[in-house]
């Protein structure tokens, strides 16, 4: 192992950070519970927050920043004021939270011996859904915008979703979770269709096998949206999706129906505003949909190999992984 992989048992710092707006009730459910088992707080709060919410923040931060800054619609541009805050050493981790994550406190109560076991085996990056932990140095940084991409880290990415016996509310919880929502489905399409090359969602689905595939899949996302732009005549809007899956049922091009078999996100849009499912019957049974099955045998569940699943899958036995 790298020098770079070796534990510094003095000085590594565990912090928790991010964007706010404000909003003192927002705040305290978000942290209040979990701010003393980190060492401070390194925030970027809206220069429009009330000077309560800054006043509260300040209170208590022990250590770190709070960074009042004026909002711009940059997510990048903002996040990396953190990043450039000087407060960080390497191989201090920092949590990132948006501001309706709520982190499980067993969880954060375990972290700080987490990251030393992470840093002992060169973990960069640890993927929990939303938020991510990430091991810092002088180089790595926010890009695009948005939403949360993450580049130049150093080491290994892991995604604590993949593990076996996985249950999300063992880690975090959105806050916006309580809404039953059918926006919970239609955000990260709208991450993958709409938003310009390296969006988190294949970041966060695929970078934890390498960078390489993250890499593919990102291409083939916008080798995607390019056809769909100057083939087929859209904007890149989930309007002008949806549309054109409700009015073309059975003319899809075989370009088409490929992509829309093998990912997720376009397939939540197909089930929603094609076949009318409820959000959550959708919600239960997220990946259990291929859309070949279902136009070629009229089957709506598929096997470990069928459709997004089955991409995955294949990945994971390429690395001796369990499949999900």
């Amino acid at each position: 192992m790298t020098n770079e992989g070796k534990v510094k048992a003095v000085n590594q710092k565990l912090w928790v950070g991010g964007m706010v707006g404000g909003n003192r009730e927002i705040l305290e459910e978000s942290i209040g519970h979990i701010h003393s088992y980190f060492d401070g707080l390194i925030f970027v709060v809206d220069s429009r927050a009330k000077q309560e919410d800054i006043d509260w923040l300040e209170s208590i931060k022990k250590e770190g920043k709070i960074i009042v800054k004026k909002w711009v619609n940059d997510h990048a541009h903002t996040s990396n004021e953190v990043m450039l805050s000087g407060i960080m050493e390497f191989p201090d981790y920092i949590v990132w939270l948006d501001q309706s994550d709520k982190l499980n406190e067993v969880f954060v109560k375990r972290l700080r011996e987490n990251i030393k076991y992470w840093h002992q085996n060169n973990v960069g990056m640890v993927y929990l859904d939303h938020p991510f932990i990430i091991r810092y140095h002088q180089g790595v940084r926010f890009a695009n915008s948005p939403h949360w991409t993450i580049i130049n880290t150093i080491g290994k990415s892991i995604n604590l979703s993949t593990i076996n016996g996985y249950r999300k509310e063992n880690y975090i919880f959105n806050l916006r979770d309580n809404d039953k929502l059918r926006s919970g489905f239609l955000s990260p399409a709208k991450y993958w269709f709409c938003y310009p090359p390296f969006s988190n969602q294949t970041q966060l689905l695929y970078s934890q096998f390498s960078n390489e595939i993250w890499s593919q899949h990102e291409q083939l996302r916008i080798n995607f949206q390019f056809y769909c732009k100057y083939e087929l005549g859209l904007e890149l809007t989930l309007e002008s999706l949806i549309d054109y899956m409700q009015n073309n049922v059975g003319k899809y091009s075989d370009y088409f129906e490929k992509v829309l078999e093998t990912e997720v996100n376009l397939l939540d849009l197909f089930r929603l505003y094609v076949l009318n499912q409820k959000w959550e019957v959708l919600a239960e049974n997220r990946f259990n949909f291929s859309y070949f099955r279902w136009k070629n045998e009229g089957i709506v569940d598929q096997g470990k190999y069928d459709s997004y699943i089955g991409c995955f899958n294949r990945y994971r036995l390429q690395q001796n992984k369990e499949i999900e």
